[in-house]
């Protein structure tokens, strides 16, 4: 009886080991200022996106506003060559939509785009079209609409195989070395961005947790050399790429045909969270 007992001891002691290895206070793998994005042919990544309102007014309303999610994938498919560049493309695609895609590059200044098509990025599908949205005196038909237009330059050199349009300027996504404090312009047309590293935050999922560099897109709408506080836009990126994104526009203005000057103001929180990694 005793060597019974010393055997399921010693079995509680092992599974109690394993299970405290996969838990929350397991130490989370750490993103190092020598990270590069993980391109690699058939690396995928599994993400939920959602859109949610809140603060609507008048409150009444809140009804007629429609949260919404759906599931993106995201994989390196192959090398091209633009011009006499090696890029990667990446495809995005669900089942709401047919793939879009990206064309990016490691390079020693960083994380590099160089060209898109058929509107990469596409956040969520375009709404029924009743109704129409404006913040900071843009007007658009649909969030995803509003957030695409704003990573686009108005700038673009040419059209490739009449579908690949790429910028005249590749963009630079992450500038490295990344480290908390650095930053890089990220503006486009007339609008100031700045991006910055602000610090490093632990982000926990199902497959790991993970030390991320978390950093913050900086609107100055203006150019009043304010960065405007009801856009908020933060990017968490791990040593496996995006972890998340999550995007708040404050105070915007909703309207229909039938009343045009707006029927009511809400926030909308956009977040795109990773759910899976084959690699």
């Amino acid at each position: 009886m005793k060597k019974i007992i010393t055997f399921w001891i010693s079995v509680c002691v092992i599974l109690l080991g394993i299970y405290s290895c996969n838990d929350s206070s397991n130490p989370a793998l750490s993103i190092n200022n020598d990270f590069v994005y993980p391109l690699e042919i058939g690396n995928r990544w599994e993400y939920n996106a959602s859109m949610r309102y809140s603060n609507v007014s008048p409150d009444s309303l809140k009804d007629q506003l429609s949260d919404y999610a759906m599931d993106i994938s995201v994989s390196v498919t192959r090398k091209i060559f633009i011009d006499t560049i090696e890029v990667y493309e990446m495809k995005e695609e669900s089942e709401k939509y047919t793939g879009a895609y990206a064309y990016y590059s490691n390079k020693e200044e960083g994380f590099l785009k160089y060209a898109y098509s058929n509107s990469p990025d596409v956040i969520l599908p375009k709404t029924n079209g009743r109704k129409t949205y404006s913040f900071k005196g843009i007007s658009f038909n649909n969030i995803s609409e509003f957030i695409i237009n704003l990573e686009k330059i108005n700038s673009l050199s040419k059209t490739l195989n009449d579908s690949i349009i790429y910028f005249a300027q590749p963009r630079v996504i992450y500038s490295y070395p990344l480290e908390v404090g650095s930053e890089w312009d990220f503006s486009i047309s007339n609008i100031k961005i700045v991006k910055e590293v602000i610090e490093k935050e632990t982000i926990n999922s199902s497959f790991g947790n993970y030390s991320c560099f978390k950093i913050q897109w900086k609107y100055d709408f203006d150019n009043d050399g304010i960065v405007d506080d009801d856009f908020i836009y933060y990017e968490y990126l791990c040593s496996k790429g995006i972890m998340k994104r999550t995007l708040t526009l404050k105070n915007v203005a909703i309207s229909t045909v039938q009343n045009p000057s707006g029927i009511s103001f809400a926030d909308v929180k956009i977040e795109q969270t990773l759910t899976g990694i084959n690699f």
